[in-house]
């Protein structure tokens, strides 16, 4: 539908849903917080009117104030459709029926607007509509929302509950948009929405799939410490200032951004990451969405970074091989002796291993130890043949190995000190390495 083809947005005060929601009358410049907990209670009574005992004691069970559940007798029934009709101004009308769809589409908000604590228990549509003012939508959502195309100022939707599916694609926040602690349950669709102020998800749950594709944050932008436990994406989206992703949990599927522009203050100090998958299908998806996380951090210069994102590039390129391939041995090896040219400590500790094992064949070989004391001075002896064989490279070493009478030893020692200048180069080699990328000599 085109612009020119939408209706018209209608005053709030002509849906029956919004008046329904502000029986006790509208909140005005200064927030009413009485008057706010009067149209909660004559919202949610209502609404519950027709709740089974079953769905009263899951909602009550999950936080829901009882209360406000509490089934009306016929004189409450018959006070409140009165009650509605004096505030719509039309005796005739009735309440909107609980079990129909909330109807707030192409509605115009042009104040403070509370459904703090609402239940919406059908789905809800605020399609196309607009919200001039502060928008408090911390609310239970038990069956689909939409959100669809609708103008928010200022939206406060912090520890709102979505069982269901909700739809906020080609939204537009023109300020900002709180989503703290808030749950969803079922598919959350941000596409192509546009957050101008900050838009802050931290510690939000989701449990079904989240796609912001095409979303535009032009304000800081904050998933720390949210929950993402299945399909993620940020395909071309656009990350105008600082996002944190700090101590974010993305252990179910790595979030692909492929075609998203990351700005430079990203942040993922703390983020758990997924373990590798057991199937190569799925080995092959975290492939290309720590590959294109890796280009994007390699862009903006974040080098520990982009070395995080190779590392797991590499493990999970593991996954895609045949078992038996040269191609996962070499990976597998590369990981185990120096996780990946990341680690110092790995490498140091094969080549002391290397040195340990070789001195101790070296001196277990020795025939020249008829004593205890010529058995103790063989000691360095060993060593220095050990050390000599691994760093043949270094000046002294010559002098060692030329101080000792290499042409007395045993074919199994010099097949002992030949394995360890063939094993000790490519550690020396991964010592390297690790160090170069730790403090970034390029």
């Amino acid at each position: 539908m085109s612009d020119a083809d939408k209706p018209a947005l209608k005053p709030a005060n002509d849906n029956p849903w919004y008046c329904l929601a502000t029986m006790h009358g509208e909140q005005a410049a200064e927030f009413d917080e009485e008057l706010a907990s009067k149209n909660r209670l004559a919202w949610n009574r209502w609404i519950s009117t027709d709740l089974s005992d079953e769905e009263r004691a899951s909602l009550v069970k999950n936080g829901f104030p009882e209360p406000q559940l509490a089934p009306m007798s016929a004189e409450e029934k018959s006070a409140f459709c009165r009650a509605f009709a004096d505030r719509i101004g039309r005796e005739t009308d009735s309440p909107p029926e609980p079990t129909e769809k909330c109807d707030f589409t192409f509605t115009h908000f042009d104040r403070w607007v509370s459904f703090d604590g609402f239940l919406f228990r059908k789905h809800t549509d605020f399609g196309s509509a607009t919200f001039s003012h502060i928008a408090e939508l911390s609310a239970t959502f038990c069956g689909r929302a939409s959100f669809y195309s609708v103008t928010f100022s200022d939206a406060y939707f912090g520890s709102a509950t979505f069982s269901d599916s909700i739809n906020f694609n080609s939204a537009t926040f023109t300020r900002d948009a709180d989503f703290t602690s808030a749950t969803f349950s079922g598919d959350a669709f941000f596409s192509s929405a546009k957050f101008s102020g900050e838009g802050d998800f931290s510690s939000a749950k989701f449990f079904g799939d989240a796609v912001f594709q095409w979303a535009e944050f032009g304000g800081f932008a904050t998933f720390s410490s949210a929950m993402f436990l299945s399909f993620l994406t940020f395909l071309n989206a656009r990350f105008k200032t600082i996002t944190a992703f700090d101590n974010a949990d993305f252990r179910t599927n790595v979030p692909d951004f492929r075609g998203a522009t990351m700005h430079e203050g990203t942040e993922w100090h703390g983020a758990i990451w997924p373990t590798p998958p057991p199937d190569s299908e799925s080995a092959q998806n975290q492939v290309y969405a720590y590959e294109r996380l890796k280009q994007e951090m390699e862009r903006l210069k974040k080098h520990e970074d982009e070395q995080l994102f190779f590392r797991k590039e590499l493990r999970a390129r593991r996954g895609t091989e045949s078992l038996l391939s040269a191609a996962r041995l070499l990976n597998f090896l590369y990981w185990v002796l120096s996780d990946y040219g990341q680690s110092i400590g790995r490498p140091l500790i094969w080549l002391f291993g290397l040195f340990t094992i070789g001195g101790a064949v070296f001196y277990a070989m020795n025939p020249n130890m008829p004593s205890a004391a010529l058995r103790l001075e063989a000691v360095p002896h060993a060593a220095a043949l050990s050390f000599g064989y691994i760093f043949p490279f270094i000046p002294i070493t010559h002098e060692i190995i030329s101080a000792i009478p290499v042409a007395g030893l045993s074919w199994a020692e010099k097949i002992v000190g030949v394995a360890q200048s063939v094993l000790g180069t490519p550690l020396l080699f991964l010592l390297g390495l690790a160090l170069r990328n730790r403090f970034r000599m390029r």
